[in-house]
């Protein structure tokens, strides 16, 4: 890993014993005296624990692999519509203790995908046409694909509707080809009727 620091506390004091920063290969030597430590792998930039191990140190050359799961980790956020259709334009925010992590908006599939974030407790926040619709909060230790689906919207023609704006259309649209009908009906009742006049003088 890049940008880490390697700390060894004692583990009943919490007292720092020694540190370090990894070379090119991984590693850190730290000299202790045998017992019991507390292992705590950081991320320099953010100060964000990486990994904390307890180890007994009970030989000389311990060598010891940690490995910290929530580093450099892959997000995906699908956002999907009443119907599972995918929601374009929604905007997902991932907050992450002492992280400013950019927010990002889905693409015409409903996807989203953050990359090499530092991952732990995590929450994800939606907002559709500037409403925030949903928060979550998920603990990521490895690559994962999260779905949210928006039962209060309907993808119409690329745009997102609330289910009552959707229900008020169709009504209108309902209301509006009815009153069509009943007009086209009308003219065709006068026009036979109109012909059936001419037909008798």
């Amino acid at each position: 890993l890049q940008n880490v620091q390697v700390a060894v506390y004692e583990w009943s004091s919490e007292l720092l014993t020694g540190s370090a920063t990894r070379n090119d290969l991984g590693s850190a030597a730290i000299r202790c005296t045998f017992g019991r430590y507390k292992i705590r792998v950081y991320d320099l930039e953010s100060g964000i624990i990486l990994n904390e191990t307890v180890i007994d140190l009970i030989r000389d050359q311990f060598f010891f692999v940690i490995y910290c799961r929530i580093y450099n980790v892959g997000l995906s956020i699908v956002v999907k519509d009443y119907f599972g259709n995918p929601i374009s334009n929604a905007l997902v925010k991932i907050e992450r203790e002492n992280m400013d992590i950019p927010p990002q908006k889905t693409g015409s599939n409903g996807k989203t995908s953050f990359e090499n974030i530092i991952g732990g407790e995590v929450r994800i926040s939606v907002s559709v046409n500037g409403k925030l619709c949903e928060i979550r909060t998920i603990y990521l230790d490895e690559a994962k694909v999260v779905v949210f689906k928006l039962d209060k919207y309907v993808m119409v023609a690329g745009y997102p509707l609330e289910i009552t704006q959707f229900i008020a259309c169709i009504s209108l649209g309902m209301l509006v080809a009815f009153f069509a009908l009943a007009l086209i009906y009308r003219r065709f009742r006068a026009r036979k009727v109109s012909e059936g006049k001419e037909k008798t003088l």
